[in-house]
């Protein structure tokens, strides 16, 4: 799909949909403007803050926070609806204590009925209840002619009953007529049984000597394996060792070397500190001469001064400037005298000047040789790190011989302890007295297997001797339950003989229950009719507890609308303080707050090696108010050896690097957390403020970083960087032609 379209406007947002961010968040993190290096690091805290959310893709979090705010506003809407509901109901609930006072007139009515018709009622009852009590009587008497039915059929279960439980008793005297054969066999039965279990005990220990054998003699085998593995090992890192130690003797040559070039230089920096001892006397002499043509300068313009004064005061009494008397010859003396002294302190200052510009020159003529002297001295530093490494390699191949040979009187000595078998004492102990404790033990197998199978024969008479002492312990009860049986059959027969004479009176007694059922039918008549009347006035009753019902549920509705109002007004406040989370002091405040980190440690990596770790920058995201409180801000923070200072008191090359370290930081921020598409850095110029070694680490900075861009450009006139790349382009102008590109690898 093309990025172009009809308008310029389309055109950009296709751009920016592409490369997922916009022109001024290019040019403040991917992109280095000329002269606009320092455009993130001098910007307003918002304005960062405000870069960093664009490079972060926090726009998102703007439309939700939109959308909060219209969910917000339609519920507020809601509430104003229910508002208007609310109102209407309460309207309508206004009749309800009219209704209340009818309905307890009701009330009034139903309670003098119901007094009426409880005291019917009690009538009733009473009626009801003696011929309840005569129909109770024929009852009892048509039971007890039952009852004695039951007697005799329960006098014939016990006979059946006492008759099982003799049969019983023979079963057991013929058990215990057994007694002896079952107790001798339950006495050898015991005898196996111990002898059971003292094998089986013997055989426990024999299974635990037998583990501990076993794991005694594993543990033998894996130290003698573990041993055979560190020789090996041992003898590898020797052989590593040896090939370092070879490398010392190239380390000792190239160390000589560099020894040489740097004791060369020992004279070029003797000139060096003769220059600088005289610029220094240059510019005290400077110092001075200016101080002192400053001072003399001024007497001139006191000069003028007075002079001025004196030549107005012409008719005066007194001196303007010292108040003494003053006449026409003394003015006119007075005068003379001030233009003599300004003539004097013209020439003085003609002649100052004159030494003033010969000491400048003088230092400049000597800062124009230090410059030459400090071009010799450039390379010093490489030379003297390029020795330190040198030295370091031959320490650490002299280490390496020495630690090889270490690593071999280790592989030796363990060696040794292998073949003489020094080794797992503990384990080799373990070993001796587990197969000591199985010979002294003598377990026999076979033994045990033939004295379970004889304890498994004679295990039936351990039930029978169960079931003898069963009947020797049943026999005596069973001969107490059959006298217990014939006692209850006596008891059954004499009761049913005093029943009888029961029954003949209670059936005399239950022949008034007919008198007693026309009573009970008069009462019942006049229940009804104080029923019917009642009935009606619970008709009206309910008529109007229906009325009131139909109000009471518009006042119900009416306190379900102002829960519903409540509920929505609680929506509303949830919504609109969800759209302060998702706004740019909420979510989005968090978010910065998160990346930060990131930010710092990227730029923070950068400087230390731009700076071999000199410059340290910080982000801060909370500030102090003039009233104590704190503030959300993004300010920068950069320190050194000296301490923190601010941003302007830094020189312009570390400037440069402080700004170019975040915007690199930035540029690989955006690349992981917005999800840009663009990996490439392009620098305008910007190398103008670096001396010789900062350039140099730079470009080493920015050849590193070409594993994380796939394109790094880089814009200059600086003549030193031409070939410091493996790809530049040439723009060259041509009168003839115009300008021309060239590329070279």
């Amino acid at each position: 799909r093309p990025l172009t379209a009809e308008r310029i406007q389309d055109t950009q947002e296709r751009i920016n949909r592409a490369l997922r961010l916009d022109y001024a968040t290019f040019v403040h993190s991917a992109f280095v403007l000329q002269g606009r290096a320092d455009a993130f690091t001098v910007a307003r805290p918002g304005e960062r803050k405000e870069i960093l959310a664009e490079v972060l893709g926090l726009s998102a979090y703007e439309e939700r926070e939109a959308l909060c705010r219209e969910r917000a506003l339609e519920f507020a809407r809601q509430v104003e609806r229910l508002d208007r509901e609310i109102a209407d109901l309460a309207a309508q609930t206004s009749e309800i204590p009219a209704v209340e006072g009818e309905l307890a007139e009701v009330a009034g009515s139903l309670a003098a009925v119901g007094r009426a018709l409880a005291a019917a009622r009690e009538a009733a009852a009473a009626c009801e209840a003696r011929k309840n009590r005569l129909e109770t009587v024929r009852a009892r008497a048509e039971d007890l002619g039952r009852r004695r039915e039951a007697a005799e059929r329960e006098i014939g279960e016990l006979e059946a009953m006492a008759r099982k439980v003799e049969a019983r008793m023979a079963e057991e005297a013929a058990v215990i007529a057994e007694a002896p054969a079952i107790e001798a066999g339950f006495a050898e039965w015991e005898a196996a049984r111990r002898l059971t279990e003292a094998l089986a005990a013997q055989a426990q220990r024999f299974y635990v000597l037998s583990a501990r054998r076993e794991r005694a003699a594993g543990a033998v085998e894996g130290e003698a394996r573990r041993i055979e593995a560190e020789i090996e090992r041992l003898r590898r890192e020797a052989a590593l060792e040896q090939v370092r130690a070879e490398r010392g003797d190239a380390a000792r040559r190239r160390l000589d070397e560099l020894g040489r070039a740097l004791a060369g230089l020992e004279a070029v920096r003797a000139g060096r500190e003769r220059i600088e001892a005289g610029l220094n006397e240059r510019q005290q002499e400077i110092a001075r001469l200016k101080a002192a043509l400053a001072r003399r300068q001024k007497d001139r313009d006191d000069l003028r001064e007075r002079y001025r004064q004196v030549r107005e005061a012409a008719g005066a009494a007194c001196c303007p400037v010292c108040r003494s008397p003053l006449d026409d010859g003394r003015r006119v003396a007075l005068l003379a005298q001030i233009k003599d002294e300004g003539t004097a302190a013209a020439a003085d200052i003609e002649e100052m000047q004159r030494a003033l510009a010969a000491a400048e020159a003088e230092w400049e003529r000597l800062q124009q040789e230090l410059t030459g002297v400090q071009r010799e001295l450039a390379g010093e530093a490489r030379l003297a790190a390029e020795r330190a490494n040198a030295e370091r390699d031959v320490a650490e191949a002299e280490e390496a011989a020495r630690h090889r040979a270490a690593l071999l009187g280790q592989a030796d000595s363990l060696a040794a302890a292998l073949a003489e078998g020094r080794f797992a004492d503990a384990a080799r102990r373990e070993l001796a007295e587990a197969e000591a404790g199985l010979a002294a033990l003598g377990y026999d197998a076979a033994a045990h297997r033939a004295a379970l199978k004889r304890e498994e024969t004679l295990r039936p008479f351990q039930d029978r001797m169960n079931r003898l002492g069963l009947a020797r312990q049943s026999l005596a009860k069973d001969r107490e339950i059959v006298a217990g049986y014939h006692r209850q059959i006596a008891a059954r027969r004499e009761a049913a003989a005093a029943e009888a004479a029961l029954l003949d009176a209670l059936a005399a007694e239950a022949r008034g229950l007919e008198g007693a059922l026309e009573e009970l039918a008069a009462a019942r008549e006049q229940v009804a009719a104080l029923e019917a009347q009642e009935k009606e006035l619970l008709a009206r009753q309910a008529a109007t507890r229906a009325r009131l019902e139909a109000l009471e549920a518009a006042a119900r509705k009416r306190r379900e609308k102002e829960v519903e109002r409540d509920a929505c007004a609680r929506e509303q406040a949830y919504w609109s303080e969800l759209a302060q989370a998702y706004g740019k002091k909420g979510i989005q405040a968090l978010i910065i707050e998160n990346a930060i980190p990131e930010l710092e440690q990227e730029a923070n990596d950068l400087l230390a090696r731009w700076t071999e770790g000199r410059l340290h920058v910080a982000l801060i995201t909370q500030g102090e108010t003039r009233g104590g409180g704190v503030t959300e801000t993004l300010d920068i923070a950069i320190a050194d050896e000296m301490g923190t200072r601010r941003y302007e008191m830094f020189s312009g090359g570390e400037k440069f690097r402080v700004d170019l370290a975040l915007r690199v930081g930035l540029s690989k921020l955006l690349a992981k957390r917005a999800g840009a598409r663009l990996r490439m850095m392009v620098i305008d110029e910007g190398f103008g403020t670096q001396d010789a070694a900062g350039i140099e680490r730079l470009v080493e900075a920015l050849n590193d970083l070409a594993r994380e861009f796939e394109k790094i450009i880089i814009i200059t006139h600086h003549p030193e960087l031409k070939d410091r790349f493996p790809t530049h382009i040439e723009v060259v102008k041509k009168p003839e032609t115009g300008s021309e590109i060239r590329i070279a690898s």
